[in-house]
């Protein structure tokens, strides 16, 4: 099993299929080293799930992330 995380490219170079690239790369080298599952992590609607999503990956299960506001905590948005 790999793991792809943190992909990212500056906002400059952005629109260009870099971080598509990348990922391609990455797989390439999981798969040469024999890993059949490959997973990447992100936050929902952010660039990397849609980059993700055109290159096969399906959402598994949304991570959920629980604050309980108490004095000097602010919830999270």
């Amino acid at each position: 099993m790999a793991a792809l995380l943190g992909t990212s490219v500056r906002a400059s170079h952005r629109g260009r299929g870099i971080q598509q690239a990348l990922i391609a790369l990455r797989l390439r080298a999981a798969q040469a080293r024999g890993c059949a599952v490959v997973c990447i992590h992100s936050r929902p609607g952010i660039p990397t799930e849609r980059n993700a999503a055109r290159m096969g990956f399906a959402l598994v299960y949304h991570k959920v992330a629980l604050v309980r506001p108490g004095p000097g905590l602010v919830p999270s948005p």
